[in-house]
């Protein structure tokens, strides 16, 4: 299965209607995934820093 959000299996997942944040670990993917799914007609934005900079300020990691 494609892991690229323009991939149809990925797509018919996503609820056009919701709001959906796309989360890495630094931010620079998400950020490029989060404007992909904008540009398809998605709500999308990217965690600003990702999972670090989420972390840092004492955000909650479940693994």
């Amino acid at each position: 299965m494609s892991t690229t959000p323009t991939s149809t299996s990925r797509r018919s997942f996503l609820d056009r209607h919701a709001s959906l944040v796309v989360v890495c670990a630094s931010g620079m993917r998400s950020r490029s995934g989060a404007q992909q799914l904008r540009s398809m007609g998605f709500q999308a934005t990217s965690l600003s820093g990702g999972m670090a900079a989420w972390q840092r300020a004492g955000g909650e990691v479940t693994r």
